[in-house]
This record gives C-alpha cells, structure tokens and sequence, in this order.
C-alpha cells in the first residue's frame, strides 16, 4: 500500500519463476508502479476518503496525477541457499552415474540453529548424460562415523537429460538436526551398462558466500565404488530454512 492515500499500491502478479527450463530462478529483481484499486475516491496522499461505487477495475496510475515514470519500490525474490556452490568454476572430468550399481554421496554439514533446519531441496550441475540411463534416485542420509547412515528422506524431480542445473524437491521438506554432517545420494536403481548421467565438479574446495551459518559442503564425495576418490566436491546447493524449537 501507498500511505497515505486513498486506495494506492505497488504489487507484482503472475511473475514467472520457473524457467522454460524447468528451473526455478536464484534470482529475480522487479521494479514496482503505483496502481488505483478502484475501490475509494480521492486524488491526493490523504486517508479516509469516499468509497468508489461501483467499484472499478485496478488500473495503471504510472505518469499520471502525483506519479512519474520511475519506480516506487523495487522487489527482489532471492532464493535461500543454505549452502552452495554452484557460483564455483567448474573442474574436469564429471562423476558418472547409472552404469553400475555404484551410489555415490556428497557430504554436508548442518549449522548449531537451536531448533535445526527444514531441507527443501536440492540443486545439482549436470553435463550431458551418456546412453539412456534409468530414473535417478535422490535422497538425504544421515552421517554414521564417515559412511552412509540411515536414510531421512526422499527428493523428486526431473532426469537431468541434459547438460544444466537440476532442482529435486522434497515435499513436505526434510527435518535436520543441528551441529550434524548427512549426505545427499544420487544413485540409479535400474543400472544399464554403457549409459549413466555425468555430475559436475567444482575446481576447487571454495564454496559461495552467503551460506547460512555454520553450514559447509564436504571437500570429498563418498560413495561404494568412488570412495572419496576425487578431490573437491559436486557443483550443488541446499535450499531451505532454518526450524523454530519445539514447545
């Protein structure tokens, strides 16, 4: 609302933020213009004036009567990240999956949030895949003394068939704890020799500002085949929030 005015606005509808590619946006900036609600009389900042009847429609009040052409306001829709990568240069070769029976197992760690976090999804870089591999599978496990734990939840999302970033989300989101290390685990169940999608690397162990606090991407990736093998980490991100403490 525009204060004080009779019925004034800024506002955005039916902006777009997932991409003809079937990502949602990291980010999006809009600049926001005034409108008249059609719903009280009156030309000037003041309050309390008579209601419009009939009611009207809402209409553009940009460049006209007390408005120029220049925004008012400015909305920025900003994707949280609880931890990421994704801004790192990419390292050679890529991590295949699908052509063998082999699970593979990016470590994170969470930060000391009283009340620990909700995981809504994940973000992974992809090249293009090899073959036609099965459905891949993703899923969050918790950390047993450096290998894979029990499992905490399920993410669903699109086979990356091609080169780009992917998004599996988690419907409901996943509770975490605080102060604890998991895994994000990628894996196919239907294997097909010869065929596999490729998981990008970062080029170094750096990670992209911004995380939330105490949270951090493990520097190796552990697996039954690549068993922290290769240096460096997935090019990912973790999206979600940090959990208000039970009553």
């Amino acid at each position: 609302m525009v204060a004080p005015s009779p019925d004034w606005f800024v506002g955005v509808s039916g902006l777009p933020l997932l991409g003809a590619d079937g990502m949602w946006a990291h980010h999006e900036e809009v600049d926001l213009f005034p409108y008249d609600a059609g719903t009280e009389d009156g030309s000037g900042f003041s309050l309390n004036n008579g209601a419009t009847i009939p009611h009207q429609t809402i209409t553009s009040i940009r460049d006209t009567g007390k408005f120029f052409g220049d925004p008012l306001a400015i909305l920025q829709f900003e994707r949280v990240a609880l931890a990421s990568n994704l801004a790192q240069e990419s390292g050679p070769g890529a991590l295949f999956l699908g052509h063998n029976p082999d699970v593979a197992a990016q470590g994170f760690r969470t930060g000391p949030n009283p009340g620990g976090y909700t995981l809504h999804s994940v973000t992974a870089s992809f090249g293009d895949k090899a073959g036609s591999p099965g459905d891949l599978r993703v899923r969050i496990y918790a950390d047993d003394t450096g290998s894979l734990g029990m499992p905490v939840g399920a993410l669903n999302g699109s086979n990356p068939d091609a080169a780009g970033l992917y998004t599996f989300t988690a419907g409901g989101g996943i509770p975490l704890d605080a102060d604890a290390d998991y895994y994000v685990v990628f894996d196919v169940a239907d294997y097909m020799s010869g065929s596999a999608y490729r998981l990008l690397f970062t080029g170094s162990d750096a990670e992209d500002s911004g995380a939330a606090p105490g949270w951090s991407i493990a520097d190796t990736l552990l697996g039954h085949v690549h068993d922290t093998n290769r240096d460096n980490s997935w090019k990912i991100s973790i999206q979600g929030e940090a959990a208000t403490p039970s009553q």
